[in-house]
């Protein structure tokens, strides 16, 4: 799922129960306007996620942004994350 937009902060608790999928967030925590409303998931099989980490840059105010999420599958480690468009204004 590329974007995951919610229109409500107890969203999460609703789409985070897909049967036979794990779901890990990470949520904006220092900005109190969108507090719960941005941030990340990555929605995993069930049993195939061996940790997961919310604040993977180890940077509070980074992480606190919400922007990313690190899961290690085991042989492998996800970073999903985003990264907001810019462009410059020429």
């Amino acid at each position: 799922i590329p974007l995951s937009q919610l229109s409500s902060r107890s969203e999460p608790d609703r789409c985070s129960t897909i049967d036979g999928y794990e779901s890990f967030w990470s949520c904006v925590t220092t900005d109190q306007k969108s507090r719960g409303f941005n941030g990340v998931v990555t929605y995993a099989k069930v049993g195939l996620v061996q940790a997961a980490d919310c604040t993977p840059l180890k940077d509070a105010e980074l992480d606190g942004q919400g922007r990313c999420i690190l899961t290690d599958h085991g042989k492998f480690v996800v970073f999903n994350v985003y990264v907001p468009y810019s462009r410059d204004a020429e």
